[in-house]
């Protein structure tokens, strides 16, 4: 039989597909509900927070995404129906156009380079580069002057590093869109209790506002060692330069020198803060005081008193394999393609992730 519009085998592919994830689904939130109840395996103040956030918010949350998937087979089938009646040779109907099932890609769609210096599945990437970026001083230092305190020459400007996933809203959202919208923001409150910053952002990005968003600057800094001693390491390099300048100089008395860094790029290792940031920028602003010896001190030191800043882009990559999963038995996998997607089809929104942290540190 000849057919004009969709196909309706597809159309009824589709539904199938979408009523075995259900039942998945289905079996996979009777397998949590079970575990929840089931007080033999844990007990204590902390098991009971836990099963009242899990029947709260991450059953229902199954049990609305459930009924969406069921409402898309139905819709499915529906339209199958209709597109036989609408394409067969003696029907008067009107055509029948029907978006493509999700799966299918746009061909408009452009891959687009740089989630943030390009992360990779197992959480490593290289590290963004300045690009736009405002450079800061030069060494991080400006003239100094004589005595305590000095000027704060603030935060060097900022831009987010690479172009993002595309204009907002440029393409209609279809079917799969708000599938994938569904299945992102249920998979944002499953990861609540296992990555809580990553869950909040992508539920901020799912939000659709594109507000910028704080974060916790000095929590990121403690569970990112590597990240902290990067910039310990920048902290001491700009004291001791410091130090090496108003030695050179015969200074009798303390001089100040002002601290404005440029942007230099980190990349997150552990997986909360790899999927709530992936890769950023950070910079300091504030001073340094070098004091010569004196009585108390026979030595040279330094006082540094900064401003320490974070920016990233929140975007998702749509060139590269990143994908979100989960430990478990339900694995709702969402890719970098997908969630960029959700941004062109005006269902979620690009953000600035920002944050800031009072540091003072002394030397050598």
């Amino acid at each position: 039989m000849a057919f004009l519009g969709g196909d309706p085998e597809t159309l009824r592919a589709f539904a199938r597909a979408v009523r075995e994830s259900t039942l998945a689904l289905e079996s996979a939130r009777a397998s949590i509900s079970r575990a929840v109840a089931s007080e033999g395996i844990w007990c204590g103040q902390d098991a009971n927070a836990f099963r009242s956030f899990a029947s709260a918010g991450v059953l229902p949350t199954f049990d609305a995404l459930s009924h969406s998937l069921t409402s898309f087979a139905v819709t499915a089938e529906s339209d199958a129906d209709q597109q036989d009646f609408a394409s067969a040779p003696d029907s008067a109907s009107p055509l029948n156009l029907l978006p493509a099932p999700t799966g299918v890609p746009r061909p408009e769609t452009i891959p687009r380079a740089g989630r943030e210096a390009g992360r990779r599945t197992d959480g490593t990437g290289s590290d963004p580069d300045e690009g736009p970026l405002g450079n800061g001083l030069p060494d991080g230092l400006g003239e100094p002057v004589e005595g305590t305190s000095v000027t704060d020459p603030g935060m060097p400007e900022w831009h987010p590093v690479d172009e993002g996933a595309g204009d907002w809203g440029s393409e209609d959202p279809t079917r799969g869109d708000h599938a994938n919208h569904e299945a992102a923001t249920l998979m944002a409150s499953l990861m609540a209790a296992l990555w809580p910053d990553a869950s909040e952002n992508l539920l901020h990005f799912l939000g659709n506002s594109g507000a910028d968003k704080e974060m916790d600057l000095d929590s990121y800094l403690g569970d990112e060692p590597a990240v902290r001693g990067q910039i310990e390491e920048q902290e001491r390099g700009i004291g001791q330069a410091a130090l090496d300048r108003a030695r050179q100089s015969g200074a009798d008395g303390p001089v100040t020198f002002p601290v404005q860094t440029g942007w230099p790029g980190v990349t997150a290792s552990d997986k909360n803060w790899f999927y709530a940031t992936g890769s950023g920028n950070y910079s300091m602003n504030g001073q340094v005081t070098v004091y010569p010896p004196d009585e108390t001190h026979p030595d040279w030191r330094y006082e540094m008193d900064t401003t320490l800043n974070y920016r990233d882009q929140y975007n998702w990559d749509g060139s590269k394999s990143t994908s979100i999963d989960l430990p478990g038995p339900f694995d709702p996998t969402i890719t970098d393609e997908q969630l960029a997607e959700l941004h062109r089809s005006g269902l979620a929104k690009e953000f600035t992730l920002h944050g800031s942290s009072e540091r003072r540190t002394t030397g050598p």
